[in-house]
Order: C-alpha cells, then structure tokens, then sequence
C-alpha cells in the first residue's frame, strides 16, 4: 500500500539481488470489494498477473512487459480470490454480482477462458 499515492496497491517483484520492481503501473490499483472488506486481489501464474483493479473492479491480465488488459466487462461485478486452472486454461474466482439495487450481493464461482489472448469485450467461460 503507498499512502503517498493515496493508498494505492501495488504489486512488487523481489528479485534474489534484492532489487523490488512495482509491476502494476499507475493508475492501476491491485484491490477488490469483493466480501466488502476486500478479497484475494490478485494471483500470479507463469509470469502472468491476474488483478483486480480498485477503481473499475474488473479483471486485469499483465504479462511482463505489457499493459494490464481488461478480461471482464465493465459491469456492476466484483472478483476476488481467484487461482489458475492450468489444464483447463481458465481462471477460477468468485464474482460478486452487485447489478440489483436494493439487494444483497450474489456470489458466484466463475471461470473465465485464458486461451483467448486478446482484450475481451465480455466475461468469456463459464459462469
């Protein structure tokens, strides 16, 4: 957490040397919403980072030395403790659906497709 950047979240890589590099760029903010209190924010596989971001709660994809790039829509959703299902390509998380106002949140195991690479425009998978 940086309170500098007003707490924004970020993703450190150590490496043995001792060397830390921020892997998320600013604007982004690895958090979620998802529980309220805030859930499993961001999981890392292959090199690959998997994070929620706090401003928009949608799922972000970051190789090294890319741009994160959405893989959910923007929605009235919230993901959090998400883990990579590598034999299936998928990644599983629990998604909140905050989309009916007035009313509780419903939770729901989801997975979305890995194999397509590009920028989505929608949730892929399952769900």
């Amino acid at each position: 957490m940086r309170p500098t950047e007003q707490g924004r979240n970020v993703i450190v890589k150590r490496e043995p040397s001792g060397v830390c590099t921020d892997l998320n760029p600013q604007p982004f903010n690895a958090r979620t919403r998802a529980h309220e209190y805030g859930g499993g924010d961001y999981i890392v596989d292959g090199g690959t980072i998997y994070f929620s971001n706090f401003e928009d709660q949608r799922l972000y994809r970051q190789s090294a030395s890319s741009e994160p790039q959405p893989i959910t829509p923007v929605s009235e959703m919230r993901y959090a403790d998400g883990c990579v299902d590598k034999q299936r390509q998928r990644l599983i998380c629990v998604r909140e659906d905050h989309s009916i106002r007035d009313s509780e949140a419903v939770s729901t195991i989801v997975s979305l497709s890995l194999e397509d690479k590009t920028t989505a425009p929608g949730t892929r998978g399952r769900q």
